[in-house]
């Protein structure tokens, strides 16, 4: 081989290497601007609200899912904890529990799945300067509500890696209407609807940081 075919070869692998560094990070994040196959877990609960309120998770879980859905930009699959069971049970797979963090992973990777959904609710708030028991005070005037705050946090999981592809939190309010000095459902439950909406939908929320994402590359 001559200098010139050596020089030659050097040329190609050259632009090869450029050409594969070019590339790559549009690659690596393709996947959540095509359409990518993602499951949703039941959220998590790290607040001091009974979870019969948000029904183990699963009340948040389908709004993330209508969520998701209407934006358009993914394909959900089924993954809830009856599935997830069966699944494992026919096809003889060993996972600890249907709440375990890495047995759904695997549980999803084996399915096909790319996205691994995981949210958390962490915390419900009063927001104002009397919190109050009732809707009216003592002199039966009718009080001026609070607001009522629910935060939460969604995290996309790379079923492939394990690792966080996509991260956002979400903060939702309502009015406060306390009975009893206890919070109602309707209340926890528009303020988590409101959430949910501002972890994708919101100006800093999932889809946003897609969109950056892409311009990005």
């Amino acid at each position: 081989m001559n200098t010139k075919e050596v020089v030659g070869l050097r040329k190609i692998f050259l632009l090869l290497v450029i050409s594969f560094l070019i590339t790559f990070p549009a690659m690596c994040n393709a996947g959540l601007q095509d359409f990518p196959k993602i499951a949703v877990l039941e959220f998590g609960n790290k607040t001091s609200i009974n979870d019969e309120i948000l029904n183990d998770g699963k009340y948040v879980r389908e709004l993330a899912i209508n969520e998701l859905l209407n934006a358009g930009r993914f394909n959900v699959m089924e993954f809830d904890a009856e599935y997830r069971k069966a699944y494992a049970q026919i096809h003889n797979i060993d996972v600890r529990d249907t709440k375990d963090f890495q047995s759904n992973l695997k549980l999803a990777k084996l399915l096909g799945i790319e996205y691994l959904v995981v949210g958390n609710v962490t915390g419900f708030i009063s927001v104002g300067s009397d919190a109050y028991m009732s809707l009216y005070d003592s002199q039966h005037n009718k009080r001026r509500p609070n607001n009522f705050k629910a935060t939460l946090t969604i995290r996309f999981y790379e079923t492939e890696t394990g690792r966080i592809a996509l991260a956002a939190h979400g903060i939702g309010k309502a009015e406060e209407k306390r009975i009893g000095g206890k919070f109602s459902a309707v209340q926890v439950h528009e303020a988590l609807t409101n959430a949910v909406h501002d972890a994708i939908n919101g100006k800093f929320g999932l889809l946003a940081k897609m969109e950056k994402g892409k311009k990005n590359n």
